[in-house]
């Protein structure tokens, strides 16, 4: 017994309308999500001024440099934040402090099972500022040392930042209106 299979000349009529109306409403929303997108960052609370902290050598002032880049774009695509030019226009500051290296010995790893010699991990370590009160604040996951391992630790710290704010900043401005 032969399998029952829909004639073109039917499948075509139904579907195609469908996956033009489809069409039509995945970019009406799409749309719509732009608009409200850029509604929301215009009342934006938090106004975050993000600056590398003086370094001893130049390497490390590069270093810290090319880490505030990276924390800057992971920044730019949290919401309710906005990232400002200058001190003065800011109500949060952030500084990166440190970046720091450690060189764990070794370790042992259950799932997946491996065993792995030292290498470095690295972490960014920052300094918030609001409203005359600092606050040091690193992210608790530390990353390999790689290009790679720098991004993903400003990602990181980004994330932290966001979530600071969230508590912090954000609450006060509920209190206030």
């Amino acid at each position: 017994m032969r399998p029952r299979t829909l004639h073109a000349s039917l499948y075509c009529p139904v579907i195609r309308p469908l996956l033009s109306w489809l069409g039509l409403f995945v970019g009406f929303v799409t749309l719509c999500g732009g608009v409200s997108d850029a509604a929301s960052r215009v009342s934006v609370p938090a106004r975050v001024y993000l600056y590398a902290h003086a370094a001893a050598t130049p390497e490390e002032a590069r270093d810290r440099q090319q880490s505030v880049e990276d924390l800057r774009r992971a920044l730019a695509a949290a919401r309710n934040i906005g990232l400002v030019d200058t001190e003065a226009t800011s109500n949060v500051t952030v500084a990166l402090i440190e970046r720091a290296i450690a060189h764990p010995k070794g370790g042992i790893r259950v799932f997946p099972p491996s065993v792995h010699g030292p290498t470095s991990v690295v972490q960014l370590r920052l300094r918030l500022t609001y409203q005359g009160k600092s606050y040091d604040v690193a992210p608790r996951r530390w990353q390999k040392e790689l290009e790679e391992g720098w991004r993903a630790a400003a990602t990181d710290a980004a994330r932290l930042v966001e979530e600071w704010i969230a508590k912090h900043v954000r609450a006060d401005a509920q209190d206030r209106g």
